[in-house]
């Protein structure tokens, strides 16, 4: 692997592998992102669905990031992350702003 993507060209980089299967009952579409185990939604409209998937593909990196998981490699690259030292991540959650209600 030699080059590192955005969270967003990362997410798009993983919809390109995105399955595309219409339901059994025809009441709309399920997709499924390969790279990301357990991405899966359906809907309505291919439209429907690709927006939910983007959505939840963003949740399951940022969950991935914050329990320390290894992403995966997508198509050749890589997710850039930047390294948060303690003492940034120290003074960042004494900051008020940055505290969830």
């Amino acid at each position: 692997m030699g080059k590192y993507l955005s969270l967003f060209d990362f997410v798009q980089e993983a919809l390109k592998n995105a399955v595309y299967e219409p339901c059994e009952d025809g009441s709309g579409y399920v997709v499924e992102l390969p790279d990301f185990p357990g991405c899966i939604t359906q809907g309505r409209t291919i439209e429907e669905v690709r927006s939910e998937i983007q959505e939840i593909a963003v949740e399951w990196i940022l969950l991935g990031i914050q329990l320390g998981d290894k992403m995966p490699v997508v198509n050749g690259y890589g997710l850039s992350v930047p390294r948060v030292t303690k003492r940034v991540r120290k003074k960042a959650i004494g900051k008020k702003e940055l505290v969830s209600a």
